[in-house]
């Protein structure tokens, strides 16, 4: 059937599209909240590579050791790499990476001893 030059074989296929594309955008959308709703940490936390980190720092240390913990380890290390490395820098930048560094150490002792 006809109306005004649309039939409704073209209305009913019009309508099924557009409640695909509305479905659509809703499992989109529930996906960016699913992957912004985690923060950065703990996505990181999440990977197969800090997890065996941390196993392999759980054998050093002989206690439990988390990812989220790992990462504290990670981050003072790199700080301290970075303060104590010979780098020829300029001695703003030199105590700037001993002040990062002097953060990393206090915030993994904090984590440490929580």
């Amino acid at each position: 059937m006809m109306t005004n030059g649309i039939s409704l074989s073209n209305l009913n296929n019009s309508n099924l599209n557009s409640n695909r594309t509305m479905m659509n955008m809703t499992n989109i959308q529930q996906k960016m909240t699913a992957v912004t709703s985690t923060s950065l940490v703990d996505r990181l936390a999440e990977l197969q590579c800090v997890r065996s980190l941390a196993e392999m720092y759980s054998g050093l240390m002989e206690e439990t050791i988390t990812p989220h913990f790992t990462l504290h380890l990670i981050h003072a290390q790199v700080a301290t790499f970075a303060a104590i490395a010979p780098f020829d820098m300029p001695i703003l930048a030199r105590l700037a990476t001993m002040v990062w560094m002097g953060a990393a150490l206090f915030i993994t002792a904090k984590a440490y001893k929580k």
